[in-house]
């Protein structure tokens, strides 16, 4: 965001010529809140030690923890406009399903007052979001999250315990709005993971969103999807690419030499599958063409 800043600070408030450089009117700036992690953190354990650490913190790992307490969520916002040195466009509640990752489930099953809680929580926050909105903090907001449909959670597991409902979330916003005395939200946004290997937000219905898959769930509340993660997946079972040295579960869908069979297989079958089969492209330009291709979906982060 600093940097990001550095950048911004040289741009004029709007376009003062038609061959000039953008102006910041044209700039989309979307940030994240949610994790408190590395220098963060150790603010966030002297504030602990001093009994003056946020509410509700949920500290799923030693080197990460997660908050989204009204509290945290203006002080999050403010430093961030800080950093930039304006005011976000958007900002996305990032990944607030870390709550079901600190001993809130037993068992294999949610209970239904966890997730009561849950809802509750995010209700909270997108009411803080909103008054943040109405006193020009901010443009409007989203959540960051691997809802219902999503293979994998969070935390790369099976997304049975953790996974979000995107109706529940759109309630929530509503709810929120309407103590405001609004009609409708300001939440406009969910970003997600969708690459190659991670299809399913696209191909998988969920039950409880009446059959659909989250993609079209996403459109017919009427938010805005940014795909994440297109060069960085998590493969589905038995996907292997003979690098038995790699160090953690993602697959990076780029060219490499020598290029693993299972990746060479993919792009030619993604080569195969392309309407303009006299195409060649590489597979990192075909992992982020594919995602931004689908319905619903209006960016595609590269990373």
């Amino acid at each position: 965001e600093t940097v990001i800043g550095e950048v911004l600070k040289d741009l004029p408030a709007n376009n003062q010529s038609h061959n000039g450089p953008k102006c910041r009117s044209e700039v989309v700036i979307v940030t994240k809140l949610g994790y408190i992690q590395g220098p963060d953190l150790i603010q966030a354990t002297r504030l602990e030690g001093e009994g003056k650490l946020w509410p509700e913190v949920v500290k799923f790992h030693p080197s990460a923890w997660h908050c989204m307490h009204p509290d945290f969520v203006r002080h999050e916002v403010a430093m961030s406009t800080q950093r930039l040195g304006t005011t976000p466009d958007i900002v996305l509640l990032h990944n607030p399903e870390f709550f079901f990752s600190e001993g809130h489930i037993a068992g294999s099953q949610r209970a239904q007052e966890t997730e009561d809680v849950f809802y509750n929580r995010i209700e909270t926050a997108f009411e803080a979001l909103e008054e943040l909105v109405d006193e020009g903090k901010l443009g409007s907001y989203g959540v960051s999250t691997n809802p219902e449909g999503c293979r994998w959670s969070c935390t790369g597991q099976r997304n049975t315990l953790e996974a979000t409902s995107l109706p529940r979330l759109h309630t929530a916003a509503a709810q929120a709005a309407k103590r405001r005395g609004r009609a409708a939200s300001n939440f406009t946004v969910l970003q997600l993971p969708l690459n190659l290997l991670e299809l399913e937000a696209a191909t998988s219905r969920v039950r409880n969103n009446d059959g659909e898959t989250a993609l079209a769930t996403a459109q017919r509340l009427g938010l805005d999807v940014m795909a994440n993660r297109p060069l960085n997946a998590i493969p589905p079972p038995g996907f292997h690419t003979g690098d038995w040295s790699r160090s953690n579960s993602f697959v990076k869908l780029r060219e490499e030499r020598p290029r693993a069979p299972s990746l060479a297989l993919l792009q030619q079958l993604c080569a195969e599958g392309a309407s303009d089969a006299g195409a060649r492209t590489s597979l990192s330009e075909t992992a982020l063409r594919l995602p931004l291709s689908l319905p619903g979906v209006s960016v595609v982060l590269s990373g």
